[in-house]
């Protein structure tokens, strides 16, 4: 109760900042009013305003106060200060850094540079780098970023230009940073990969060279939790530590007679489980498992005895009056809520080890599973098997090989060579028998993305189920919880019969959902790369799960730019797509390869769009494939026009209603189709290129006479759209202009007469429909001409 109180009261302060003070008071004067023998049970009551009081006094400064928020605008800005925390090393060979600013002003900011100067904590920075704030994606199944890092400190980031021209200080060589550097080398240098990559996780948390085939075994078999630096390998060296200082302190008889051996044993224990966290970077399960020994080596030494509930519960309160922050990380529900799930729903250990092995592994799949859906949007239906083989041998078994190995070798390295040979058998063991469990033939996915009110209701109905007396209802009702995240209910999904037409925010990027009346969905584009994420697994997929859609009819690449095909690959990957639309072919070496090997892998057909033509009805209504045609790639026969040129145009009208989807089609491109007099006419268009000068040409507004024009676009980033040129030449028409980057995801919808549009932004959620007004009848337009016709 008393840590239930703590985070109701942290959740508070932070939404009332300035009652910190009022609160500490009202909290004080519990505690000494608990004092008194009538009112001891004050003390219950004091712990609601001391995590409100705690939170408020530490809430972020809101937007527009702190004295680095006038600064984050983009502009080009030279940067100095220090590096406050290990770096975060990526595969791509890129690393981002916490670094505590003292040029232009003072604030905490997110560096993301790339080059072989890595700066380790302490050394100092100076760049020349645009600040900016953290990038929000209003699309449905995001968490509000901004909100989440100002919590934490951050308050931007800072993108310097060219991406290495970072200038390293070297501060004064730390401890710690010395140790993490001999025992990354000593495990680099001796391993192959893949076991290189896995003892480096498991070791240091250090996760840049796992190979992106593998972390997907770990994520399909739901073994993930496996490569973060968690409670069993705090357990584990604060177990052999504390048993061997124990024996130790058994043989000698001096320190027997001023310390007894548990003593000694527990405290030195504690104690290396404090330096393995502090190595590894205190990431919140090591947190959960450092502040749990703490309360169990009081717990031993004072000789009380110990309920596992309390000591996580004890725990929970020291990391919440620590850093409030930390009630809003997902790592905190996880960490805890495993180990509340294992306690609460496995039966005590009996003769029976494997069954109990697989109830605790059930236990923490199902006890976890609202927090795992919600968060992540996905589980996995072969964790409980594939959690039996590989906690025994890559937590069990391998963690302690690739630690003693690391201990030994620093004394012996011979002895220490001969572990990891040892460890690289067990560890390439463990990851064949994940590569097959693991195999999307036979390891089937829970695949939704319930909403935020879903999810916040399954996780009360698996505490109340946690509270009920016996194990079976405990069960029961941790099942119902679990249940209780799948209700397939998508308020943002398109309405069904209509023609919907859904452009998600993706940063600078298109990524379009059209479905159609009769069910068919088509996705044209995926985004391009933000700030270090690929926009197909972490903002479309999500998006879609969210809306109700895990099967494409149709995945489109308008044109081979990254920021349109980006995140294409990853859609292949993870949703089942029937076909994939090309424009037309890359080239030999093109990045766009990935896209097409992606598509191969998964057996997902390719039909190039200037090798034949999809024009007729479909789903309900009638797609005309305007561009490109066969034999017709570039704008006026042109042999090579780059690849806007290509760009994908396509008409979709149902009833009296059309939708024109244009690319990132240009000006040459847009004369020709109104020279060649094919049907433009549209109520709504997707704006070419983003509202770039180079497109939205007067003849085209006047042959479409849209009533909505829809951007897709990051009025922050360094291509400054879209022009004011653009948007007033759209208002001067009397046209709706909206644009994710201002509105977020913008869905509009017809029933083939009347038209409607609504937004999405994470903080407010979905807007109300607006009704547009007619704009013309689209069911009287001729049908395209040919492309022979058209030259």
């Amino acid at each position: 109760m008393p840590t239930a109180a703590l985070a109701a009261g942290v959740w508070l302060g932070i939404r009332l900042p300035d009652c910190g003070p009022g609160l500490l008071g009202i909290a004080l004067g519990c505690a000494l009013l608990a004092l008194l023998p009538s009112l001891d049970r004050l003390a219950f009551a004091a712990w609601f305003p001391l995590g409100a009081g705690f939170a408020a006094l530490g809430a972020p400064v809101p937007v527009g106060d702190h004295p680095i928020d006038p600064w984050l605008s983009g502009q080009a800005v030279l940067i100095t200060g220090r590096v406050r925390a290990p770096p975060r090393l990526h595969p791509d060979g890129s690393w981002a850094v916490e670094v505590d600013l003292v040029e232009p002003a003072p604030g905490r900011v997110r560096l993301r540079a790339s080059g072989e100067d890595v700066p380790a904590p302490g050394d100092g920075i100076a760049a020349r780098a645009r600040l900016r704030p953290p990038r929000v994606f209003d699309s449905p199944g995001q968490r509000d970023r901004l909100l989440r890092e100002q919590r934490t400190g951050l308050r931007g980031n800072a993108y310097p230009f060219p991406a290495d021209a970072v200038v390293v200080i070297r501060g004064p060589p730390r401890a710690l940073d010395e140790v993490r550097e001999i025992v990354r080398s000593f495990l680099a240098v001796r391993l192959d990969d893949p076991t290189a990559g896995i003892a480096l996780a498991l070791v240091l948390g250090d996760r840049s060279r796992l190979e992106p085939g593998l972390r997907d075994h770990f994520r399909r078999t739901g073994t993930s939790h496996l490569l973060a630096i968690s409670g069993l390998h705090v357990g584990i060296v604060a177990w052999v530590v504390g048993i061997t200082i124990r024996w130790l302190a058994a043989l000698v008889g001096p320190v027997r007679i001023r310390v007894s051996p548990r003593t000694a044993g527990v405290m030195a224990g504690l104690l290396a489980a404090i330096g393995y966290a502090s190595l590894t970077g205190w990431a919140i399960s090591t947190s959960r498992a450092t502040a749990m020994a703490a309360v169990l080596a009081l717990l031993l030494v004072a000789r009380r005895p110990i309920d596992t509930i309390q000591v996580c519960a004890a725990a929970a309160c020291a990391l919440l009056l620590a850093d409030p922050a930390v009630l809003w990380e997902p790592a905190t529900a996880l960490s805890f809520g495993s180990v509340v799930a294992i306690v609460r729903l496995t039966p005590p250990a009996g003769g029976h080890r494997l069954r109990t092995a697989a109830a605790g592994s059930a236990a923490a799949a199902v006890g976890t599973a609202p927090w795992t859906l919600g968060l992540f949007g996905e589980l996995s239906l072969v964790s409980v098997p594939a959690n039996l083989v590989a906690i025994p041998l890559l937590g069990m078994l391998l963690v302690p090989l690739l630690l003693a190995a690391v201990a030994i070798g620093g004394v012996w390295g011979g002895a220490g060579t001969g572990l990891l040979a040892l460890a690289d058998v067990v560890a390439r063991a463990g990851c064949g028998i994940l590569a097959v469990l693991g195999d999307p033939r036979w390891s089937p996915q829970l695949e939704a993305t319930p909403p935020h009110a879903l999810t916040t209701a399954s996780v009360v109905l698996l505490t109340v189920a946690f509270c009920l007396p016996r194990r079976s209802q405990r069960w029961l009702g941790a099942l119902a919880a679990a249940a209780l995240s799948l209700v397939p209910w998508h308020p943002g999904a398109p309405p069904r019969g209509e023609l919907t037409l859904t452009a998600f925010d993706v940063g600078h990027g298109d990524a379009l959902l059209l479905s159609l009346p009769a069910g068919d969905q088509l996705l044209i584009d995926a985004g391009g790369r933000a700030q270090g994420l690929d926009p197909g697994s972490e903002v479309v997929v999500p998006a879609l799960r969210r809306l109700g859609v895990d099967h494409l009819d149709a995945a489109v690449v308008s044109h081979l730019h990254l920021d349109h095909y980006g995140g294409m690959a990853a859609i292949l990957t993870e949703l089942t797509v029937d076909a994939l639309w090309l424009p037309v072919p890359p080239e030999s070496g093109h990045p766009a390869e990935a896209v097409t090997a992606a598509a191969l892998t998964e057996r997902v057909p390719i039909a190039v769009l200037a090798g034949q033509t999809l024009t007729g009805p479909r789903g309900g209504c009638r797609i005309e494939q305007l561009h490109p045609l066969p034999g017709h790639a570039c704008p006026g026969g042109a042999v090579d026009c780059g690849a806007n040129g290509h760009s994908a145009v396509i008409r979709i009208v149902h009833g009296d209603v059309a939708f024109l989807l244009t690319g990132d089609m240009e000006a040459d491109l847009e004369w020709e189709l109104t020279r060649a007099e094919v049907p433009l006419r549209a109520q709504a268009l997707k704006v070419p290129h983003h509202g770039s000068a180079t497109s939205s040409s007067p003849p085209l507004l006047a042959s479409v006479a849209p009533a909505l024009a829809i951007a897709s676009l990051d009025p922050r980033s360094r291509h400054k759209l879209p022009r004011p040129s653009v948007t007033h030449r759209y208002c001067g028409a009397g046209t709706v202009w909206r644009s994710t980057g201002s509105d977020g995801t913008i869905q509009v919808s017809t029933d083939g007469r009347r038209i409607r549009f609504r937004t999405f932004r994470v903080r407010e959620g979905w807007s109300r429909w607006q009704p547009l007004p007619d704009a013309g009848a689209a069911r009287s337009q001729p049908p395209p001409r040919s492309a022979t016709s058209r030259r």
